[in-house]
C-alpha cells in the first residue's frame, strides 16, 4: 500500500476509471492506452518510492542488530565528554 505524501496521487493514477487530464487522452503514445500508461505511471511512482523507505528501514535494523543494544536503548557516546575549564583571565 502506498504511504507518504504521494499516496493519494499514486492511488488516483493506479485506480482511475479515466485519464486524469483530458488533454492526456489525445496525446499519441503508440499501442498503450492512456489509462494503461497512467496506471503504469502510478506503479512506477509507488514501487521506487517504497523502496527508499525499505532501504532506510533495513539499514536502521541492521545497525541496531549490529550494536547489540536492545531496541530503544540509548547508544553510548563515541568518546567521553570533556569539560571545558574557563580560566579566570578570560571574561565570560
Amino acid at each position: 500500500m502506498p504511504h507518504g505524501t504521494d499516496a493519494w496521487v499514486v492511488l488516483a493514477t493506479l485506480f482511475a476509471a479515466a485519464a486524469i487530464y483530458p488533454a492526456y487522452a489525445i496525446v499519441p503514445r503508440g499501442r498503450v492506452s492512456p489509462l494503461d500508461d497512467q496506471s503504469w505511471a502510478g506503479l512506477i511512482m509507488w514501487v521506487p518510492g517504497s523502496l527508499v523507505f525499505l532501504v532506510a528501514a533495513v539499514g536502521i535494523a541492521l545497525e541496531t542488530l549490529a550494536s547489540g543494544a536492545p531496541a530503544g536503548a540509548p547508544s553510548p557516546p563515541d568518546e567521553p565528554m570533556r569539560r571545558t575549564v574557563l580560566s579566570s583571565s578570560h571574561p565570560v
